[in-house]
């Protein structure tokens, strides 16, 4: 027996299958463009990484209604702007060449995005990428809501299934990607309070004023210095396009 509307559900299932079939081809050339060494510049990471995953994910980049590079701010130029309805951007996204996720790349995001309403950023170099929620409680390192990197994956479902809650088109136009995203930073701060061997059944709305401050220096601490870890290696420079 067939129900009502079984076959259109079918449907849906097999165009969603396809899109994540595509996703993670995209995921797996650009790793592959990655490794090959010669990707280093920030065009190479845009143009080889960046925009072919977004285009996945259901971007545009041929309809400026959609989306639209060097998107002029009050204090400079984001790489890339995903465009919700009436113009607004939704998502900005910040490319460095590889090896470049410094402390001052975040900062420079993140005044990018000061007093724009942008709920959703992404920090990239093509191989590791961070999402922010731009509106959260705290310094820019607090509220980074996940990472994913592309040459530590030896498959992408777990990656695509991520870019896909997050950054998909639909889910960012409907709102469901920034409630997931919400929920993902909530539960980022609960691991993170069972690691420094705080109740993690406690919410951190809950946490008293020194639990939460140490929480937040914890976090502050670990991110810089893991950036600056990043920084030392590949050496930081001027901005390369």
């Amino acid at each position: 027996m067939i129900f009502p509307g079984a076959e259109r559900l079918s449907a849906r299932w097999e165009d969603r299958a396809v899109s994540s079939s595509g996703l993670e081809d995209a995921l797996a050339k650009a790793r592959d463009a990655l490794a090959s060494g010669l990707v280093v510049r920030e065009a190479a990471v845009q143009a080889s990484v960046v925009r072919p995953i977004l285009r996945e994910l259901g971007w545009d980049d041929a309809d400026p209604r959609q989306w639209q590079m060097e998107y002029p701010v009050d204090n400079g130029r984001v790489d890339e702007a995903l465009i919700g309805p009436l113009g607004k951007p939704l998502v900005f996204v910040e490319v460095k060449r590889p090896g470049v996720l410094s402390p001052k790349a975040e900062d420079q995001l993140f005044h990018y995005a000061s007093n724009k309403g942008v709920p959703l950023l992404v920090l990239t170099d093509g191989d590791t990428w961070d999402l922010y929620l731009s509106m959260a409680e705290g310094e820019p390192v607090e509220r980074r809501f996940t990472r994913c990197k592309l040459t530590e994956s030896s498959e992408f479902r777990g990656v695509a299934r991520d870019l896909r809650t997050f950054l998909e088109r639909s889910e960012v136009l409907s709102g469901a990607a920034r409630k997931a995203a919400e929920a993902r930073l909530e539960q980022v701060k609960h691991r993170e309070i069972g690691k420094g061997g705080l109740d993690s059944a406690e919410a951190p709305s809950n946490l008293g004023a020194g639990q939460s401050t140490r929480l937040s220096r914890r976090r502050r601490d670990a991110a810089r210095k893991e950036r600056l870890g990043n920084a030392d290696t590949a050496g930081v420079g001027p901005r390369a396009t």
